[in-house]
Parts: C-alpha cells; structure tokens; sequence
C-alpha cells in the first residue's frame, strides 16, 4: 500500500511539473492521466517543451536526462513513461 501511495503521489507532482512547465492555458492536471500522449495525438509538446520538462525535472529530482540516450524518446512517451523514469532513478537513490 506504501508504494502504491508513494506512485500514486508521484504521479501527482508529475502532472502538476507538466502542466507548470509547459505553462499552457488549455491544459490543466485534470486533463491528464498516466495515458496521455505527450507529442501526436496528445498534448502536442515540441522540442522546447521537452527541452524545459527535463530541466524542470532535473532540478526537482537530481538526475540528468541524456539527450543523446537511445531511450530518451520513450522517456517522454506518455505521462507513464515520465512517472516510471522518475520512479526508477528515484528507486536507485533509495527514494520510493
């Protein structure tokens, strides 16, 4: 129950990290779920988008995403993906 709380939690501040980094009026953390599309067909995000959803969570989590990472693209996949990345290098440093 603790873990599921704790993803539950995470998946929470991911949503609002999306929603204030990207800092478009249109969309709001209701708007999202762990399925939602980050690019085509969802909430449309560009180079910058990412470029400032990476930063943002850099500073909020401590790690650095490669850009050049052959995975990176899956990385930014889905809100999912953005949680499991999270969750994964937050794991490794003994956070979740």
């Amino acid at each position: 129950k603790i873990v599921s709380l704790q993803m539950k939690i995470l998946s929470e501040e991911i949503k609002k990290l999306l929603v204030d980094t990207i800092d478009r009026e249109d969309i709001s953390i209701d708007d999202l779920n762990n399925n939602t599309l980050l690019f085509e067909g969802g909430l449309e995000l560009d180079s910058i988008d990412v470029l400032e959803l990476a930063v943002a969570i850099q500073v909020k989590y401590g790690f650095n995403i490669d850009p050049e990472a052959d995975d990176v693209q899956t990385y930014f996949k889905t809100v999912a993906s953005l949680i499991a990345l999270i969750a994964s290098n937050n794991n490794d440093r003994g956070r979740i």
